[in-house]
């Protein structure tokens, strides 16, 4: 199906991320802090995956910005209802488990994993263009998870960025669905991609000259950002 050639191209994109050195222990209850304090970013990312450990799919919807998963779902549909319902009455949980789902089967060994096996990091936190962003890794036991995983913070609350995370398996057939859309619905569906600018270009920035994947994407997000008139 579409939907799993794509978390192919996800499961090849993660592999490009380098390793690097252990993480904290996340617990579950590490978000039972004051109202007034932000749950930091590790916290969110650890608590992610446990979610993903333990199939419980349900729980990601405070930890992810699912607007934009509502994108990543919405281009296996050859018109624009789809994306405009999602953003309209929010992710089905349909959709959703059904994202997590292919993307827990693509990390081996992640589902069932115990929650105390998880641990996240965070190597560094920036701005870009207004956005605050943080980059972490997550560990499963003494095995590092491949890739760096974006989130960012969102009404005073550290959500998983999927664009910036996950964009580079999705960039070019986003912009094939741009192709197909009904021509009516091109410019109300590139203002809706422009609200997620940031994350596009981060997505980009994040790329390197390495290997023809990175350059590809690059490329690809450049070009899209043109086609929406983000730049």
């Amino acid at each position: 199906m579409k939907r799993f050639r794509l978390f192919a191209g996800i499961a090849v994109l993660l592999t490009l991320g380098a390793c690097g050195q252990s993480g904290v222990p996340v617990s579950t209850t590490a978000n039972q802090v004051n109202a007034n304090e932000i749950i930091g970013p590790e916290v969110v990312l650890g608590q992610l995956f446990q979610a993903l450990g333990s199939e419980d799919y349900a729980a990601t919807e405070s930890l992810v910005d699912e607007s934009q998963l509502g994108l990543l779902t919405a281009i296996e549909v050859p018109d624009a209802s789809a994306y405009f319902a999602y953003q309209r009455d929010g992710l089905s949980a349909q959709a959703r488990d059904n994202f997590w789902s292919a993307f827990a089967t693509s990390m081996t060994g992640l589902a069932g994993a115990p929650a105390e096996d998880i641990s996240a990091r965070i190597d560094r936190q920036f701005a870009a263009d207004g956005t605050r962003f943080a980059i972490g890794r997550v560990r499963q036991g003494t095995v590092e998870i491949s890739g760096d995983f974006v989130l960012r913070l969102v009404d005073d609350q550290w959500r998983l960025d999927a664009i910036a995370t996950f964009g580079g398996a999705f960039v070019a057939p986003i912009r094939n669905w741009l192709r197909v859309i009904p021509p009516a619905d091109i410019a109300p569906v590139s203002e809706l991609l422009r609200r997620d600018a940031a994350s596009w270009q981060l997505l980009g920035d994040l790329q390197t000259d390495e290997n023809e994947a990175g350059i590809t994407i690059s490329s690809e997000v450049a070009d899209l950002l043109v086609e929406i008139g983000a730049r």
